[in-house]
């Protein structure tokens, strides 16, 4: 079992060295918890009635039971849930792996949906375990998601855990939320069948730009301008629409392309989309620059008339070959914009990508989010002590990972980079990541004039948590003392458990309310946030 210490970690410089580090402390973490074939991930375990093999489709039934106790074994008893679900394989190329992924819904044992919350988030019955395979840093999806949800727009939230299959160990796995219309997902509009007029017709709507999978439920129709892109119906599905409402959001969008077509297309464009959300969608989609970036499942959502009635860009999704991992067709090297593979590279994105992001008053405003973006959630550091925050909420399960699937050191597809060793795939992350981000402080697109974003750049400074480790107390030190200042405690999901006053450059804080877990803090002021550092608590 778990020591009865509090254990903190903190990091404010992030060299290579750090790694070896944050390697040490999972090392020390496991040796002094002295526990046989236990995680520090929550554990999946389905079973599948008389092993019952599972399809690509349909959902087959089985039942599913999760532990989430802090330290995991398979003897613990189910906590997280324990019930009936329907369960297939997902994906399209990563079908081919080894390792697969997986889309599931919790069931009431009559068959029928059974929403409820899975590790945290919140309550519906439609969820995804995705199996990273290719992705031998086990982090990019989580990590893309991370810096979506920075941006203030929903992006699909994600638990790390390890799954077994009928007593058979499957991997290190991301359970996420599956893109649906629901008010803590998609919060559109409820588009009913009877909705087929007025504003009730307007919205809502999910669509996305993929491939024609006819063999599925989704169908949709191909865009009339080259190069011409199928737009898949999402949620709701094309069966689950009228006839009228499938030619509603058809006509809205060739509407919207039409108009993006004029040479006078700046006066109306902004009638049919929300700029705001590109801006964001284009700013995540950049610093990944993932190979299927603006063509392939580039999800859309469509509001009411009554709510704006307009077209938002987003959720983003599907990140594997994104953080320099793909050696086809286009560079994957951290220098040079994605929407320019246009015309070059690449000919499959929506002619009006490039079109709308060089649009002077859209890519200056790209600039200005930027550097707000970057004096904030955003810095180096932060994604940086994301990375080394989930080493350290993994332990030691990619030890157990690629026991499993022996991919180290062999090329798996799309691979541009093969290192020997999983501290080597994690190093490569980092790095090709830290190079991004500065290529895209020194070329950022547009120029921002909004003069209270240039003459006020946030002022970054470190503080450090100790004892290390301690009890029921936590002290915190700052280099400067300010008013108005506190520190700010989250869990994995990133929800708020604790905001304390900030007094002085060192504070005495009673954490003693704090149950085991991992956690996060920042530092809260009129001037910056600055975070994020890991506690774990006992």
């Amino acid at each position: 079992m778990a020591t009865s210490s509090t254990f903190l970690y903190y990091s404010s410089k992030f060299t290579p060295l750090n790694y070896q580090k944050v390697i040490s402390l999972i090392v020390l973490l496991n040796s002094s918890f002295c526990i046989a074939q236990t995680s520090s991930l929550p554990l999946i375990e389905i079973s599948t009635n008389g092993n019952i093999s599972i399809k690509d489709e349909p959902k087959i039934s089985a039942h599913m039971g999760i532990i989430d106790q802090g330290m995991n074994s398979l003897s613990d008893s189910c906590n997280g849930y324990d019930g009936s679900i329907g369960i297939e394989i997902r994906g399209a190329s990563s079908q081919s792996f080894q390792k697969k992924s997986y889309s599931f819904e919790t069931r009431l044992s009559s068959g029928e949906n059974n929403n409820v919350s899975l590790l945290g988030m919140p309550k519906e019955n439609d969820w995804v375990l995705h199996g990273p395979y290719s992705d031998k840093s086990l982090l990019r999806n989580s990590l893309a998601y991370y810096i979506g949800a920075q941006t203030g727009q929903y992006t699909p939230r994600t638990r790390l855990c390890e799954l077994y299959i009928n007593k058979d160990y499957r991997g290190v796995y991301l359970l996420t939320e599956k893109i649906k219309r629901d008010e803590n997902r998609v919060d559109i509009a409820n588009l009913k069948p009877e909705d087929i007029s007025g504003d009730e017709l307007s919205g809502g709507y999910i669509i996305q730009i993929d491939r024609d999978n006819k063999s599925t439920d989704i169908d949709g129709w191909w865009t009339d301008y080259s190069p011409s892109k199928f737009v898949a119906f999402h949620d709701p599905s094309y069966n689950e629409l009228q006839d009228v409402q499938r030619e509603y959001i058809r006509t809205y969008i060739s509407d919207f392309e039409n108009q993006m077509r004029t040479p006078d297309f700046t006066k109306k464009y902004a009638e049919y989309i929300d700029e705001d959300s590109w801006v964001d969608y284009f700013i995540v989609s950049e610093i990944g620059k993932h190979i299927d970036a603006y063509k392939l499942s580039f999800y859309m959502h469509k509001k009411k008339s009554t709510n704006g009635g307009k077209l938002h860009f987003g959720p983003l999704w599907d990140f594997n070959l994104a953080f320099g991992n793909f050696d086809f067709v286009c560079s994957p090297d951290p220098e040079g914009w994605s929407y320019e593979w246009q015309g070059t590279c690449d000919n499959s994105h929506p002619f009006w990508i490039k079109k709308l992001t060089d649009y002077p008053k859209v890519s200056d405003k790209i600039n200005c989010r930027w550097i707000t973006l970057r004096n904030g959630p955003l810095h180096t550091d932060s994604l940086l002590q994301y990375i080394d925050n989930r080493l350290i909420e993994m332990g030691d399960a990619p030890t157990r990972n690629f026991e499993k699937w022996d991919v180290l050191g062999n090329y798996v597809w799309p691979n541009d980079y093969v290192g020997e060793s999983y501290e080597d795939e994690v190093t490569y992350l980092k790095n090709w990541l830290t190079t991004r981000l500065t290529w895209m402080d020194n070329n950022m697109i547009g120029e921002c004039t909004v003069s209270k974003v240039e003459s006020n750049p946030i002022s970054v400074y470190s503080y450090t948590l100790y004892p290390n480790p301690c009890s029921q107390y936590l002290f915190v030190e700052t280099e400067i003392a300010q008013e108005y200042q506190r520190i700010e405690i989250t869990n994995h999901l990133g929800t708020l458990i604790e905001s304390f006053p900030l007094s002085g450059t060192v504070t005495k804080l009673d954490i003693s309310s704090l149950s085991t877990g991992l956690y996060s803090t920042r530092i809260v002021n009129d001037r910056q946030i600055k975070g994020h550092r890991m506690i774990w608590v006992k």
